[in-house]
C-alpha cells in the first residue's frame, strides 16, 4: 500500500526515466541543466566571510562604546549624587 522512502528515492519520476537505452535523454537533461560557477560560489564564500568579519568588528566597536558610556553616566550620577545615595543607586541598579 505505502511505499518505502528509499524504493521513492531510487525511481525516478516517469518523465525523467530514460526511454532510450543508451541514455540521451539523460545526457540532454545534464546538457540544459544549469551550469554552477565555481569561482563565483568561492566570491560568494569571500563575501559573506568578509561581511561577518565586519559584523563582529563593529560588534565589538559598539560594545566597547555601551561600556564607555555606562561609565560616562555612572561618573556623572557620582557627581550629582553624595557618597550614600550613590552606594544606593548602585545597590538599587544591581537588582
Amino acid at each position: 500500500m505505502y511505499q518505502s522512502r528509499q524504493s521513492k528515492q531510487s525511481c525516478p519520476p516517469k518523465s525523467i526515466r530514460r526511454s532510450e537505452p543508451d541514455g540521451t535523454a539523460e545526457t540532454e537533461l545534464q546538457s540544459i541543466a544549469p551550469k554552477k560557477d565555481c569561482c563565483k560560489d568561492k566570491a560568494e564564500k569571500k563575501d559573506k566571510a568578509q561581511a561577518k568579519a565586519e559584523k563582529q568588528a563593529k560588534r565589538a566597536e559598539n560594545r566597547q562604546k555601551m561600556i564607555q558610556n555606562r561609565r560616562d553616566y555612572l561618573a556623572k550620577v557620582k557627581n550629582i549624587l553624595t557618597p550614600e545615595q550613590y552606594v544606593q543607586f548602585l545597590e538599587n541598579k544591581l537588582c
